[in-house]
């Protein structure tokens, strides 16, 4: 963006990309719940808890606990791998929309497939092919997401990762109330750190929600959120164009 660009311009850019993180955040919330309570105990998002359930199932003999989430950790490294080598080692790649849009394009594909193989299947509760499509497709979706947002969102903001938001944000309202906010060394925006915080809380309670009254809707939430953030990122593109000296 321009410097001497308009201030309302830049405002609008930086509000809705920070819709679009939030809109991210809430995906991997809805997706998370959902993995857990309806694809058998495993998560598509959060790699840090789904290795704690892999090693729990194991460690029990479950070994079709444990396929699951040896599932979801493949597809996930998977979707990550994916993203880095179709970019590059240049991370700028990454921070330009149009060199993001179709990875935004390819998680929405993944997601717009468990919706549809969800749906089609009527939500599988056996251990059929169609559970660990579900759970293949979900995990490859959250590892895109994962490269993509770090990427083209501030630095050290995560919409997958939040116990390292949660450190962050405890960090800076410490040293908010004992130091007036002084701290030696860069932090992200603490807004953005409750903002993704609290957008994955209100994505996996509204995913929960809907599957404890058996709405069916939750299997498009996830899907529905990425969209959005898609549309958000279009119109901080647009507004950044717009910006820019003709």
């Amino acid at each position: 963006m321009q410097r001497n660009a308009p201030v309302h311009l830049m405002r609008n850019v930086t509000a809705t990309e920070g819709f679009g993180l939030l809109f991210l955040s809430c995906a991997s919330g809805c997706t998370d719940v959902l993995a857990f309570m309806k694809l058998g105990d495993v998560f598509t998002s959060g790699m840090t808890g789904n290795v704690a359930l892999l090693a729990i199932a194991i460690s029990k003999g479950h070994m079709l606990a444990a396929a699951h989430s040896l599932l979801a950790f493949a597809g996930f490294i998977f979707g990550a791998a994916m993203t880095a080598a179709l970019y590059g080692p240049d991370p700028a790649n990454l921070r330009r929309l149009p060199h993001v849009r179709p990875l935004f394009w390819l998680e929405i594909g993944c997601l717009a497939g468990f919706a549809l193989i969800w749906h089609v299947a009527d939500g599988p509760t056996d251990e059929g092919v169609a559970v660990y499509m579900l759970i293949l497709l979900s995990a490859i979706g959250m590892g895109i997401q994962g490269v993509t947002a770090r990427n083209i969102g501030p630095a050290g903001i995560s919409t997958i990762v939040f116990t390292s938001t949660l450190i962050n944000i405890v960090i800076f309202f410490t040293h908010s109330l004992l130091h007036g906010g002084a701290t030696s060394r860069p932090a992200p925006d603490p807004r953005h750190q409750v903002g993704t915080f609290a957008a994955y809380a209100a994505g996996a309670i509204l995913s929960g929600l809907l599957i404890w009254h058996g709405i069916s809707l939750f299997a498009w939430l996830p899907l529905l959120c990425v969209v959005l953030a898609l549309a958000s990122y279009e119109l901080a593109h647009r507004y950044d164009q717009a910006s820019s000296p003709q």
